[in-house]
């Protein structure tokens, strides 16, 4: 099974990139919004695609389980 994992407060997983980008900002020193924008957009991305995929495979798994009950129940 896959897990994603999130912070106690259900932040999504950050990169590298994009923490030091949030501690430059926290500490006052000037980024490029732009670069910023474009990273918080992919890392939202890749787990809001890892998320899908992990709810495809689950239903997949439950689809399974689903006809090997039914199968079960029809051998009785």
């Amino acid at each position: 099974m896959v897990k994603i994992k999130t912070t106690h407060v259900g932040s999504l997983p950050r990169s590298n990139e994009l923490s030091d980008l949030l501690f430059k900002k926290d500490q006052k020193q000037k980024i490029n919004l732009d670069v910023f924008d474009q990273i918080v957009n992919r890392d939202v991305n890749e787990v809001v695609k890892k998320q899908i995929d992990v709810v495809l495979m689950l239903r997949i798994e439950l689809m399974v389980f689903l006809v090997k009950v039914k199968e079960k129940r029809q051998k009785i």
